[in-house]
């Protein structure tokens, strides 16, 4: 048996939910769009739990030697991806449309979840001929905003979802500071022979109708949170195993690390 991959759940979106099942009853929910990415089968010929009935709705089966076999089940997605679906498929149709509404000023979440091996990693990242999500957002965005991109650390972040802005010669200084610290661990990657980077196909998508009168500073987080304990997979320290970050709460209630 083979379970579906639930793929990136998209918004934020002025819509109700569009996970349900078929007997629940209308009404409005979070505005949630969620859609559904299919798995290829390891063989063609292996048999399927899963009968795609449109492309927003999908009935799961149990196989009938279960003794405790129920009913079908079925489903219904905003949207639901077969496993013929590409990567550049996906991105258009789930992350493309959140890029546009950052670039006008309005916030986006999008994340997978599924069951371990459903593909959610591969739906993200990729590989460097093919990739996911994550890489094709990257691209978009600094594809987008190229020549509307500020000079590094004219835009501080105080690492609480705040920022201030710094004036030229204060924002130069920064630069030749961190100039220095990136030359130091340089020759620290050299010595340790650390890994060689991955470079990922770049299609050059980029967004229609961005202001010519912004300019535009990019701040990435990259963290993964298991059991409760975060780890920052853009830690640059030498350590062969990543450490845990401590999180702290302050008096407005933000979260810091």
């Amino acid at each position: 048996m083979h379970a579906p991959t639930k793929g990136g759940i998209r918004g934020i979106r002025r819509e109700k939910t569009t996970l349900s099942s078929s007997s629940e009853s209308e009404k409005p929910q979070d505005p949630v769009h969620v859609f559904c990415r299919l798995k290829p089968l390891k063989e063609e010929d292996d048999p399927s739990c899963i009968k795609v009935i449109s492309a927003t709705m999908l009935s799961l089966s149990t196989p009938t030697e279960i003794k405790s076999a129920r009913d079908d089940i079925q489903y219904i997605f905003k949207q639901i991806f077969t496993p013929r679906t590409n990567q550049k498929e996906i991105f258009q149709h789930i992350a493309y449309p959140l890029l546009k509404d950052l670039m006008s000023g309005k916030n986006g979440l999008l994340f997978t979840y599924g069951v371990t091996g459903s593909g959610k990693t591969y739906t993200l990242t990729g590989d460097q001929n093919d990739p996911g999500i994550m890489p094709r957002c990257i691209d978009t965005l600094f594809n987008t905003i190229d020549k509307y991109q500020t000079k590094k650390f004219i835009i501080k972040s105080d690492k609480m979802n705040g920022f201030e802005i710094l004036c030229d010669s204060d924002a130069a200084e920064a630069r030749h500071l961190e100039y220095k610290m990136s030359a130091r661990s340089l020759k620290s990657d050299k010595r340790g022979g650390g890994e060689p980077k991955q470079f990922y196909l770049n299609d050059g998508m980029t967004i229609d109708g961005v202001s010519e009168n912004n300019l535009y500073a990019v701040f990435v987080s990259y963290i993964e949170i298991y059991n409760n304990t975060v780890y920052d997979l853009l830690d640059d320290s030498n350590g062969k195993q990543l450490q845990s970050k401590i999180l702290r709460e302050d008096a407005q209630r933000n979260f810091e690390r």
